[in-house]
This record gives structure tokens, sequence and C-alpha cells, in this order.
């Protein structure tokens, strides 16, 4: 029995089996043993390593209404970003009651970094309000070429574990170097270093916040589907969410180009963006009343059964032993990995987390601007062409529109940890030829919407193109999460 059929057959998931801050027992006790045969021995090292990991955590009191944010950013983005992402935080921590520390992990920012910081770092400080701003550097020490292995944060435990109960921002530098490539190599060292600082000095706040450079939250109202950009009450209705720790809780995500470090709510977005973020966490049908219009003597199938339910990257907030535990293994086990909010959510609902995507919370996540003369490259000519760069081994940025390109990352990043952990274990409606069936259904309607045959035809193609060079994409060239490059510009 497929554990699909078998969460049918009792009515409940079968991962629903304990709250993220009262974890204990083996995960294998939860597991029914209809579904024991879908755990290879790859996905067993990690629940076994990150169900140790949490047990080490949870030896210490909870800190309540202490929280803990992490944001890897990238040298370039810090000036961008940071200053209207860091506000909103800050603001945001105020209103829900909560204190603790922000760690912005500069990934690669070397001494470009050190510099800015020096020159910035008072003016920082002073403008979002927080009580401390403190640098620390990361040196591999003994760590040499080895990516799994952590570098060495060169920051006081004792100023991290002693807070009066302030907002404070640690600025955390890595070396500009290879072995510190990608997203991921700054959460290896993070959450080493918050591992090794709460089992050594009973440091344990009561939630942790991951989050990305750009991330802000804003209250959606779905009644008249509008997004309040003044309210600051997005991280205290997701602390609400989580139902006092019991769950790791998501906002939902709205793909946005960016502007000046804001979000361009104006900007045109892509077909595929706004299909990701139509259908992430929704549970009833969206996006098909066009398609309903046009095709009223039969009864459309809906492909929303299973929603896009993992939990984000740019905004998952929960117990922080739960997320620190599972992160620290996971990052470090795959340097290579570029989805690891994908197999954090793997992972924590494997272990008996209940998982929930807050769908009254939105973060706005970055995506490229769309533009009509994408819709040139859907003629057989160019398909072909494409179709081509792909077999070559040409980059992704070579061959697809912006939408595509970064949809196509995200596939090949699913497609890597399908290959290694087998089908069954994306049950969030995320393995990838799911993802590019529900993107087909959705776009048709879309296409359909549009006020002329000539635009409906173009979009038709389109979606074709879309589903066809993606899934080619993927096939060929998916990410190798454990000897692979985790730099997410790569690929």
């Amino acid at each position: 029995m497929r554990y699909n059929e078998l969460h049918r057959a009792e009515n409940r998931p079968w991962w629903a089996a304990r709250d993220a801050n009262a974890y204990r027992g083996h995960w294998k006790d939860t597991f029914p043993p209809q579904i024991m045969d879908i755990v290879n021995s790859e996905l067993e090292q990690i629940l076994n390593g990150s169900e140790k990991d949490i047990f080490d955590l949870q030896k210490n009191p909870v800190e309540k209404n202490r929280l803990a944010a992490v944001v890897v950013v990238r040298p370039e983005d810090q000036a961008e970003f940071l200053p209207h992402s860091l506000k909103a935080l800050v603001e945001q921590m105020n209103v829900a009651g909560v204190y603790g520390d922000i760690y912005i992990i500069i990934n690669r920012g070397g001494e470009r970094a050190a510099e800015y910081l020096r020159q910035n770092g008072a003016d920082i400080k002073k403008g979002l309000g927080v009580s401390d701003a403190i640098y620390a550097e990361v040196r591999r020490e003994g760590a040499g070429d080895n990516r799994k292995m952590p570098g060495k944060i060169y920051l006081d435990p004792n100023e991290v574990v002693d807070n009066k109960k302030d907002i404070r921002l640690f600025f955390i530098n890595q070396e500009d170097s290879a072995v510190n490539s990608g997203k991921i190599a700054g959460l290896r060292d993070i959450y080493q270093y918050l591992f090794e600082v709460s089992t050594q000095y009973h440091y344990r706040p009561e939630f942790i916040f991951a989050m990305d450079a750009e991330t802000t939250l804003y209250p959606y109202v779905s009644g008249n589907k509008t997004i309040d950009l003044e309210s600051k009450e997005g991280l205290a209705k997701l602390i609400e969410s989580t139902n006092g720790g019991k769950r790791l809780v998501g906002a939902k995500i709205e793909l946005v180009p960016f502007k000046d470090g804001r979000p361009d709510w104006n900007a045109p977005v892509s077909p595929m963006s706004r299909f990701i973020s139509a259908l992430h966490g929704e549970t009833a049908p969206c996006g098909y009343q066009t398609m309903v219009k046009y095709f009223t003597r039969r009864r459309l199938p809906t492909v929303n059964d299973i929603p896009i339910g993992f939990l984000a990257g740019g905004a998952t907030l929960g117990d922080y032993c739960v997320v620190t535990g599972i992160t620290r293994d996971i990052s470090q086990k795959y340097p290579g990995l570029r989805v690891e909010d994908m197999l954090l959510s793997i992972v924590a609902r494997a272990l008996g987390v209940e998982l929930y995507v807050d769908t009254a919370v939105i973060h706005a996540n970055r995506c490229p601007p769309h533009s009509d003369s994408d819709l040139s490259r859907s003629s057989l000519t160019s398909i072909l062409s494409d179709r081509k760069k792909i077999i070559n081994g040409e980059k992704a940025e070579n061959i697809f529109t912006n939408g595509e390109e970064q949809t196509a990352r995200w596939l090949c990043g699913n497609e890597g940890l399908r290959r290694i952990f087998g089908d069954e274990i994306f049950s969030f409606g995320t393995e990838p030829n799911s993802t590019l069936k529900k993107y087909c259904i959705f776009s048709i309607g879309d296409a359909l919407g549009s006020d002329d045959n000539f635009t409906r035809l173009q979009k038709l193609m389109f979606v074709a193109r879309s589903a066809r060079l993606i899934k080619l994409y993927y096939t060929l060239h998916p990410d190798d999460p454990k000897h692979g490059d985790g730099n997410w510009n790569n690929g």
C-alpha cells in the first residue's frame, strides 16, 4: 500500500503524530509498517542524524518569547535589500512582543563585506533601533577544502547567550572562497555554531525564523484578495499559527519583481511565477475559472488535491530545536543542495512534525520581471534551437526566459532530491512532473482568458514550450546535492 493510499484509508496524514516542541520517541515509531519500504538508507541516515540533534537541543529549558532569525545574504545584496527587510523584521518583532538575535551570514563576503560593515555598521544599528550590532568572521582553520565541514565562527558564545531581552544583530562574514559557495554553505556554518552554543551554553530560543535577504511579511486578506502593505503584524500572525510552537509554519509565497530593494507590485509577473504564487499552500481549486468558461459541458479535473505545501526558505517559522537540528544535518551532508527548504520540509514531515502553510500571511519573494516579448520564443524554430542548447549542456540563462529559468532551477533541485530519496517522499505536490502538470492546467486557463485569438495561441504554445523544455532540462541536468555546486547562479 502506497502511503497516499494509506492517508485516505486512515483519513489522517501519517506525519501528524507529534508536536514540534514536544519531540519524543524514535521516528520509526510513527511510521506505519506498510510505508517503511519507502525509507531508503540515505533518508534513514538523515532522519537518525536530525533526530539525535533535536534531542540534544531539547535538553535545555526554553527561553520564552526569544526568537533567532537567520538570513544568508550575498555581499552584492546586503546594501540593497537588508535595510528594508531588517527594518520590517525589527518592527514586526516589537509588535509581536518577542526579542532575540538576528544572524546575518554574508556568503563569501570577504574584505568587500568587511569594509562595507566598517563604514556602515554604526548607521545600520542606529537606523534599525537595535541594541547592538556585532561583527564576527568565519575562518576555515582545519576544514580545508572539505565543503561538508563547517568553518569556525569567531564569536564569543557568552555574547550570544547574554541577552537582556533586546533585539541584536550579528553580522557573520565568510571568506570569499569557492568552498563557501552557495546559501547552503552559510547555513552550514551558522547552524553548526548555534548547535554548539545551544548544547554547551544552554542557548534555546523559543522560535527560529528562516528568511531571505528580501523577506518582508504581509497579512493577506483572502476575502477581497488584498495584501495589507501597511500592517506590521505578519510575524505575530505566523507565531500565532505555530500553535505555541507545536508546528512549523511557512508564509505563502508571493513572487514579485523588486525595485530599489522593495517589491514592485505594479511590475508584470510571468505566468510561471503567478502559478507558483497562486498554488503555494492552497487546497481549493484556483486559476481554472477561464477554463470552465470555455468547457462548461464537462467537469474539469483539478490538480489541487495535494497543494504545493512545502515551507519556503524565505519565511519559515517554528520550534528552534527542530529547525536547527534538521538544517545542521542536511547542510553538512549535502554541500551541493540548492533547495534546502524542500529537504527541510521532507525531513520534518517524515520525523512526524506537523507542517502548515499560513495562507493569511504572504512573503514577497524575488522573481524576474516578465516581458511580453518572451512569447516570441514560442515558435517551433526557437523551441528546437533551445532544445539543442539543453542537450549540449548550455547554461539555463542562455535557454529560458527569466520566469522559466527560476522554476527550472527549482525543479533541478527537486529532481536531484528525487533521485536520492525516491518519488514517494514528495508528498507536497512538488515532485517535478506533478508541478509541470499543474502549471499546464493553470496556464491553459490563463491563456484562454486573453482578449484575442492570436494572444491565446501564443500563450498556449508558450505553455507547451515551457513544460517540454523545463522537463528536458531537469531530466538531463539535475542538481547533485552530494557533490555539486550549491551556488544558485550556476547551472
